[in-house]
């Protein structure tokens, strides 16, 4: 069983790190195009990150006979998630937003929704033209 719980808890490492790799590069890599989620996005997917990766640490603990505190695990995924992702979080968001600055935002290309947001910045208006001709294609 706790095999099957090591296996889970990778996987969900593999899709936190997918998407916060995606919302690092973004933030840290100029394109021509730049699509911006929004911060409850990123959050969890460095929050996924971040609590797949204690909870395999448990798992493989428990796996060997040793175990964490009660209250230790539960503290710690606490502070990751609710104080360690946010900031992780907001950091990318505000490099994000710092680096298009200069780009202009293509409000037709913009996806508001409940369950997900994004804003699209291109760095010419012309670019953005041809997206959305594009995208109506």
């Amino acid at each position: 069983m706790i095999l099957i719980r090591c296996f889970f808890c990778i996987f969900i490492i593999w899709i936190g790190g997918f998407f916060s790799g995606v919302f690092i590069k973004t933030a840290f890599v100029s394109n021509d195009v730049i699509k911006i989620s929004g911060i409850l996005s990123i959050w969890s997917a460095i929050a996924s990150l971040l609590l797949g990766i204690m909870l395999l640490y448990y798992h493989v603990k428990a796996f060997w006979g040793n175990t964490l505190k009660g209250n230790t695990l539960n503290r710690l995924l606490i502070f990751l998630g609710l104080v360690v992702a946010p900031i992780i979080s907001i950091v990318i968001y505000v490099k994000t937003l710092t680096l298009v600055a200069d780009y202009i935002e293509c409000k037709e290309l913009n996806n508001i929704s409940i369950r997900f947001s994004s804003q699209t910045y291109t760095i010419s208006n012309e670019l953005c033209l041809q997206l959305i001709d594009d995208r109506n294609k």
